[in-house]
């Protein structure tokens, strides 16, 4: 494994993802009423797609290699439809989501490689610890709604606590973005398999997804206040 080989697995999953989401972009604003809908059908299946082969990925990371792409091209479908359904109601969303995650990415890259920001072993596992804690509340948020109880973890669901959880959250996947960097260079001099290439690149693309989604979940939350 080298850090060129995982940024080239990362660019190609990066494009399988955009493509998926400019097909689901382009059938919602540029096709037909009926298009539309099928594309909003298609982005739900492509969710589903999209959690089973990141499980199968964490269970078997030597599927990477196809399952990565399985995953870039099911989360492409199913943003572009979250997307271009929050586009209609808040126009400029969707770009600027992507603005924000690239614009941070970028500058913790940057802050990274000039060892301005260090991924420490404490600074690690408190990462882990605190995304850990927060998969569990989402799961248990989960379980409540099939009971009946509604939290605010929704993508619209405002007040001072959504928006806390959606800052929290924001910031959690920035920092999930260091953790991803540290692993390429880590696993690099270690001489990982090829293979953990792909799986690099996956958990890459992973949290990308995960902080665009947030990315999205905050701006809307923003423009929602406003329109009140």
């Amino acid at each position: 494994m080298t850090v060129d080989g995982a940024v080239r697995k990362t660019a190609l999953l990066l494009g399988v993802s955009i493509l998926g989401a400019a097909y689901s972009w382009m059938q919602i604003f540029g096709g037909t009423a009926a298009s539309a809908m099928a594309a909003l059908g298609v982005s739900k299946i492509a969710g589903i797609v999209g959690l089973a082969s990141s499980l199968a990925t964490m269970f078997k990371p030597h599927w990477a290699p196809v399952t990565g792409l399985i995953f870039s091209a099911a989360q492409g479908l199913a943003i572009g439809g979250l997307a271009s359904v929050l586009e209609l109601r808040f126009p400029g969303i969707a770009m600027n989501a992507a603005a924000l995650v690239f614009g941070t990415a970028s500058t913790l890259l940057a802050c990274y490689q000039a060892r301005i920001i260090s991924v420490t072993d404490n600074f690690r596992n408190g990462v882990m610890c605190v995304t850990g804690g927060y998969v569990f509340c989402l799961m248990f948020g989960w379980l409540l709604s099939l009971l009946g109880v509604n939290l605010p973890v929704g993508f619209l669901s405002g007040g001072v606590v959504g928006m806390g959880i959606t800052l929290v959250a924001t910031a959690l996947a920035a920092a999930n973005l260091l953790l991803d960097f540290d692993m390429i260079k880590q696993t690099a001099r270690q001489r990982m398999p090829k293979w953990f290439e792909s799986y690099a690149a996956f958990s890459l693309m992973v949290t990308l997804v995960w902080f665009y989604t947030q990315a999205l979940r905050l701006l809307s939350m923003f423009a929602g206040g406003r329109d009140d």
